[in-house]
């Protein structure tokens, strides 16, 4: 079966990709870790991590104990009203982590 990982899972867009791939029989580990999104929007028979696509230790054990086909990365932080107070830490979710 296929593997595919979607960050940003519980957000608008990811929970949306991740509920169509399960749909379509492919095997999901959804993973968020919940700034901006909600567990309550990951979809049934998706397989939950909660991490933050910056930690970097974390991702690495993630890919060594799963063999992903496919990884739609959809995890960013999304606040362009506030974008030029948090710089770095919009530059270290979504620019380093990706």
């Amino acid at each position: 079966m296929t593997k595919v990982l979607v960050t940003g899972a519980a957000g608008f867009i990811g929970s949306h990709v991740a509920r169509h791939l399960v749909d379509m029989g492919f095997e999901v580990v959804a993973l968020d870790d919940l700034s901006g999104g909600f567990v309550e929007n990951v979809p049934q028979g998706a397989q939950w991590v909660q991490m933050s696509v910056t930690d970097y230790a974390g991702l690495q054990r993630l890919f060594a104990a799963e063999s992903f086909d496919y990884v739609f990365h959809l995890a960013a932080y999304a606040a362009e009203g506030l974008s030029h107070f948090i710089r770095r830490y919009n530059y270290e979710t979504n620019l380093i982590a990706t």
